[in-house]
């Protein structure tokens, strides 16, 4: 009885005289539902209940619906997304190069970019760097 859905439970309790709060139908058991479930694989998410469920931005996933990078579904003024579509973006891309390795080919550009040294130059650099050393 906990994972039914909430209309579900205050129908089967409409003997009871009705308040403006719906929790009050339900009994302590069944108040203590979670306030969230996870919905099958199948099922879509709206902006909001994304955002909450996997601890983005309500923004950030706009902006993703707005440029593409994350596939949506509009059905009136909502915004649907599924969840294997979240879990994607959150997926790590493989090969993105390392912290090591940017730095090596930034350099390898800086050197390539250098005009080339003089004898003298050369001799210079190296009495400076040998001082330090």
């Amino acid at each position: 009885m906990a994972n039914r859905p909430l209309a579900v439970l205050v129908g089967k309790r409409a003997g009871r005289r009705p308040t403006r709060c719906a929790g009050a139908l339900l009994s302590r058991e069944e108040r203590q539902v979670p306030a969230l479930t996870v919905s099958p694989p199948h099922a879509r998410l709206t902006l909001s209940e994304a955002a909450r469920l996997h601890r983005i931005g309500y923004s950030t996933l706009r902006k993703r619906v707005s440029d593409g990078s994350l596939p949506s579904q509009r059905v009136g003024r909502r915004i649907f997304v599924r969840p294997e579509h979240l879990d994607a973006m959150s997926t790590p891309v493989v090969g993105r190069p390392s912290a090591d390795r940017a730095v090596e080919s930034a350099i390898s550009r800086v050197v390539e970019a250098a005009p080339r040294l003089t004898e003298a130059q050369r001799e210079r650099l190296a009495v400076i760097l040998g001082a330090a050393a």
